[in-house]
């Protein structure tokens, strides 16, 4: 009746995270609160929400399989678009739900330049396995090194380098211009652990993390320091 479990300050950290969920990494001395706080994704009303999960996910499909060498602008993406409807990839309901322009804007972009000279340096929809040490969750555990988390994910896009590799996440949220910066820091601790896997796995820099908010029309751009 005496016995106390050595990894009791563990049982309290998940053994797999989604690197999707995850919002916010505590600090040191943060230990009383949550080690992870998942914000709502989308806000209002339950249909607005479904809505929401809809749309972004006939955004990623689109991007996933859009022939990136003919997207020149906007009646071309408009053009894939109703070709990824043709051949079954999209459904027309979800088609509907793509805001064609914005896809278009982001492609005149120089960072969209740069995906669409890519060619097969650019991988789609990169989905991953990776490990953690539990403190990244809750720095006031201990543990040994042999105490993992296990993390998975999608990365909507990474363009490959010789030297060096840049992580692309795409944003569908509502989100105002003005309000994009705010947006973007709540996405920090994913696009960080995005990074901490393509770093182990691709076993090269990451040069930089682009978070691209299709609605708002801004591109989040944060310069790796081991690039």
């Amino acid at each position: 009746l005496g016995f106390v479990y050595p990894h009791l300050a563990l049982s309290s950290i998940p053994v797999a995270r989604a690197a999707s969920a995850v919002r916010r990494l505590p600090q040191v001395g943060e230990a009383e609160e949550p080690a992870v706080a998942v914000a709502p994704a989308h806000a209002g009303s339950a249909a607005d929400r479904d809505q929401a999960i809809r749309r972004g996910q006939a955004v990623h499909r689109a991007l996933q399989f859009m022939r990136l060498s003919e997207v020149v602008d906007e009646a071309a993406v408009r053009t894939e678009v109703e070709r990824l409807v043709a051949s079954g990839v999209l459904a027309p309901e979800d088609a509907a739900l793509i805001a064609v322009a914005d896809l278009a804007w982001f492609f005149a972009t120089e960072l969209g330049q740069r995906v669409r000279s890519a060619g097969d340096g650019y991988h789609r929809e990169w989905m991953f396995l990776a490990t953690a040490p539990p403190e990244t969750f809750d720095p006031t555990v201990g543990g040994d090194d042999t105490d993992r988390v296990l993390i998975r994910g999608v990365v909507d896009g990474l363009v490959v380098m010789p030297t060096a590799i840049e992580i692309i996440d795409f944003k569908t949220d509502r989100v105002r211009p003005e309000a994009v910066a705010d947006r973007a820091a709540e996405y920090a601790a994913q696009v960080g652990l995005y990074a901490r896997a393509v770093r182990e796995i691709h076993r090269r820099p990451v040069a930089a993390t682009h978070l691209v908010f299709l609605h708002g029309r801004r591109i989040v751009t944060h310069q790796e320091s081991d690039a």
